[in-house]
C-alpha cells in the first residue's frame, strides 16, 4: 500500500466511523418524544364495526382524512400503536424504545361521541 492509498484509506475509515459515533462536542440530541408533536389526541372517534374478537374502528383526523384502524395497527410514524377497540372507545399506546419517553407521553382514550380525548398514565 503506498503513501496515497494509505492517507484515502484513513480519510475514508474516519468518514464512516463518524456516523456510527455522535460528536462528543455536539449538545445531546432530544429524544424524538419530545420533538415530535404527532399525536391521536385530536382525532375523533366516529364508529367501530366487529365483535369482540375482530373489531376496527373508524376515525377523522383534522386534516379531514378518514382511516380505518385495527387492534395492534401502528400510526404516525409508527408511534403510535392501537391498544384496544371496544364498542364505543379506541385505545392507543406510544411506542418510544427511549426510556425518557415513557413518562412523556400517556396513552389516549378516544371515546365514541366526545370530541375530546383523554389522555392517562
Amino acid at each position: 500500500m503506498n503513501k496515497k492509498q494509505l492517507i484515502l484509506y484513513l480519510l475514508c475509515a474516519g468518514t464512516q466511523a463518524s456516523e456510527h459515533y455522535p460528536d462528543p462536542f455536539l449538545a445531546p440530541q432530544t429524544p424524538p418524544c419530545l420533538v415530535s408533536a404527532l399525536s391521536p389526541q385530536q382525532w375523533q372517534l366516529k364508529g367501530t364495526i366487529g365483535h369482540a374478537a375482530s373489531r376496527h374502528a373508524w376515525v377523522i383526523t383534522p386534516q379531514g382524512q378518514w382511516l380505518m384502524l385495527s387492534s395492534k395497527q401502528l400510526v404516525l410514524d409508527q408511534h403510535w400503536q392501537v391498544t384496544q377497540i371496544t364498542a364505543d372507545q379506541l385505545e392507543f399506546t406510544p411506542q418510544y424504545n427511549d426510556s425518557a419517553c415513557t413518562s412523556h407521553h400517556a396513552r389516549i382514550m378516544l371515546q365514541l361521541g366526545n370530541i375530546q380525548a383523554r389522555g392517562q398514565q
